[in-house]
């Protein structure tokens, strides 16, 4: 069937940058380059490359290093060090999407309250993203006109610096 869409709610927040992990230190620094665009983002710093050097040393202290990665249960320990660094009130918060609280709506509305989310992916419900941390910067609803609703997360994924797109309700426990 030819389905149409009967509604659409959106919102992204533009004013991030978008950064290219290969730009950066080794392969594996997708978390860093995400967390240097976050931390951009929040303190209109525009030297990236300044913040990322911040974010290498402080995410080193906790086991990265650009063959392994960064494991993902250090992103928060990590981004709390850096925050405190700079001098930034702590704002950070983890949780896991899909249990615990953690949804769709929650994340809509950290996004419509300006706050992005760093996502850390074991694998995307599709084998796209395996191991991958990305910048969630919007959503993306969709109701069909046979009322399923859709769902996406607009995301910078360090790849590209064109926006990706992940199906929400293709992932799982992260």
């Amino acid at each position: 069937p030819n389905l149409s869409i009967k509604k659409e709610e959106s919102e992204i927040i533009s004013s991030i940058p978008a950064l290219l992990q290969k730009e950066y230190g080794e392969d594996n620094d997708c978390t860093l380059t995400s967390l240097t665009a976050l931390l951009m983002f929040l303190t209109r710093e525009t030297n990236a490359k300044r913040i990322y050097s911040i974010v290498e040393k402080i995410a080193k202290q906790y086991g990265y290093n650009g063959e392994a990665g960064t494991n993902p249960f250090f992103i928060k320990k990590i981004f709390d060090n850096i925050l405190k660094s700079l001098s930034i009130r702590k704002i950070s918060k983890a949780r896991y999407l899909k249990c615990g609280g953690y949804n769709f709506t929650l994340i809509k509305q950290l996004i419509n309250n300006e706050t992005p989310v760093i996502l850390s992916l074991n694998t995307d419900g599709r084998n796209y993203y395996k191991n991958h941390s990305v910048l969630i910067i919007g959503y993306k609803e969709f109701l069909l006109s046979d009322n399923k609703l859709k769902r996406f997360l607009v995301i910078q994924d360090n790849w590209k610096k064109e926006k990706s797109f992940i199906d929400y309700d293709k992932l799982s426990v992260i």
